[in-house]
């Protein structure tokens, strides 16, 4: 059972049902005429073994641990906030940082619910095992498309069927074994609370090279806990000419610094130096050199007299959510690679930053910021000036 479910044009039976498929985790095949539901935990049609297939004839694909996601973030319509626009997402270690696979369902989904979908959604991604393999088309002549099948004691899902003669050509799909990661929708209990949003937390960041070339305006990080849904970013010169300039619909990694750092040299290796930080919730990683400088694992450090963007090539896990960041490349983007202790605000400089534009007459002046829910500021953008 779900609350709700919109479809905001015409659309063909086939993507009007995947949300369902998504949520409910069935398939669904045609057969007779007829569309047909099955659950993806149906029990084997067929079992096959090395020895029902024509030698030579099978190909087996394992993604690479660095090339499945770092995590999922899925956009769904909020049951608890007035039917909101709102993203749940889910990260993990061990994969690349900067892939993150976006879903959007057209579901009312309560915070708990879509956390669940995207957890399930991450077990599908990282555990897309696929295997090609020939039989010949007698043993396998009653296969249908999205059929289970065990085969070398796995159970497999049909994706592709192909007939070649007296060879029938056959896709499978791993299915994955159910972890806890449950994904079905289910009838709320009488006493269910909603989730209502936090407070968020923001940063404004005026550095130069972080916002897309010729426009202006600052970039913004912000985070909640829980995030239940997109954020809105309000500018103007006063309460009464407040205009939404930006919407953020992920949270940043927002943390801090939990050691001291000496100064460096800005944009020189600094392979001496460590700073531990704390990014709760976050799944950072290590890069070569070459990643480095094409943009990887960037991080910003706020100094009381500015901020300073840095890269790090090796990543520690310390303690839970604690990080040891080394190989250092400092003072990037004309910042200042100043010196630091315990306490200073840090930022993940990813996607999830926002760019929040401005008007030409707006850049130099105090203007109020209200992000979401949280107290109005005053800031001032200047456009950061690149050194000689």
């Amino acid at each position: 059972m779900i609350d709700g479910y919109a479809l905001e044009t015409v659309t063909s039976l086939a993507s009007a049902l995947t949300p369902l498929i998504v949520a409910y985790d069935f398939h669904i095949r045609e057969t007779s005429g007829r569309l047909v539901a099955a659950d993806n935990l149906s029990v084997a049609a067929a079992e096959f073994g090395d020895e029902h297939i024509v030698e030579g004839r099978r190909r087996e694909t394992i993604p690479l641990l660095d090339k499945r996601p770092s995590g999922v973030s899925l956009s769904y319509i909020s049951g608890d906030f007035a039917y909101q626009p709102a993203v749940a997402t889910k990260r993990y270690p061990r994969a690349d940082q900067y892939f993150v696979a976006r879903t959007a369902l057209p579901l009312v989904l309560t915070e708990g619910q879509a956390a669940k979908l995207a957890a399930a959604q991450f077990q599908v991604l990282s555990s897309a095992i696929t295997t090609q393999v020939s039989f010949p088309v007698g043993p396998s002549a009653g296969l249908e498309i999205a059929d289970a099948i065990r085969f070398n004691a796995r159970d497999w899902r049909v994706e592709r069927l192909v007939d070649e003669g007296i060879v029938r050509h056959v896709e499978l799909r791993a299915i994955a074994p159910h972890t806890g990661a449950d994904r079905a929708i289910s009838i709320p209990g009488i006493g269910d609370s909603g989730i209502y949003p936090a407070r968020p937390a923001f940063e404004i960041v005026d550095v130069s090279g972080l916002a897309p070339a010729g426009s202006i305006g600052p970039m913004i990080a912000v985070s909640a806990a829980p995030w239940v849904s997109s954020v809105a970013v309000h500018v103007g010169a006063t309460a009464q000419t407040l205009r939404q300039k930006a919407i953020v619909s992920l949270p940043a990694g927002i943390g801090q610094t939990l050691s001291e750092f000496d100064a460096g040299e800005p944009e020189q290796w600094d392979n001496d130096a460590e700073i531990i930080v704390s990014l709760p919730g976050e799944a950072l990683s290590s890069a070569d050199e070459a990643a480095i400088l094409d943009g990887a694992n960037r991080l910003l450090i706020e100094h009381p007299n500015g901020w300073e963007l840095l890269a790090w090539r090796s990543a520690e896990l310390v303690e839970t959510d604690q990080w040891r960041l080394t190989g250092l490349l400092r003072g990037l983007n004309d910042t200042v690679a100043a010196a630091g202790g315990a306490g200073l605000t840090v930022i993940l400089a990813d996607d999830r930053l926002v760019q929040v534009p401005l008007d030409a007459d707006q850049v130099g002046v105090a203007l109020l910021w209200r992000v979401g829910t949280a107290a109005t500021i005053s800031f001032t953008f200047q456009p950061p000036t690149a050194s000689a």
